[in-house]
């Protein structure tokens, strides 16, 4: 991730759990067209103005303070925040080998450049219509009604990360 947003890039990382309906990259350039174009919807208005935008992880345990990112997937604009906010991802590696999970350290960061640096972070909550279109395990195991409605037809989500099992 490091090295792709150093050289100037924009991207996308996932995990392999993940079922693609539709092209994510299109939901993300998407967002930041409508929000030029809808401010009257408040889930797209202003997308287009933070540095990373992350799936709502859905857990609220201990592990999980302030953001509640699910690093499986989530979308990075190459910007000089999300370089200094990546280069700090590798210079706490070993924290990620202690833990031998990189979400709670990747949070932590988070929390820590969006205070120090302005980095600008967007996690997209389950209950908002941008978060309806990247649901997660906990959907599945949670939420029958969308489950449901999805199977139908009524929501069609971009993709659909099962990666939540509690």
């Amino acid at each position: 991730a490091h090295c792709v947003n150093r050289l100037g890039y924009h991207f996308l990382l996932q995990d392999v759990d993940i079922v693609w309906f539709r092209h994510p990259l299109d939901f993300f350039r998407d967002a930041a067209i409508l929000a030029h174009e809808s401010a009257m919807d408040p889930d797209r208005t202003h997308l287009q103005q933070f540095d990373l935008y992350f799936q709502d992880d859905g857990s609220r345990n201990g592990l999980q303070h302030g953001f509640s990112a699910n690093t499986g997937f989530y979308f990075a604009r190459n910007t000089l925040r999300t370089q200094y906010y990546f280069w700090n991802v590798i210079q706490n590696s070993d924290l990620i080998a202690l833990v031998q999970i990189d979400q709670p350290p990747m949070n932590f960061l988070i929390n820590e450049q969006t205070s120090l640096r302005g980095l600008r972070v967007k996690v997209l909550a389950h209950d908002t219509k941008l978060g309806r279109q990247l649901p997660t395990g906990r959907i599945y195991h949670q939420n029958r009604s969308y489950m449901k409605k999805m199977m139908k037809g009524q929501y069609r989500p971009t993709v659909f990360h099962i990666n939540w099992t509690g």
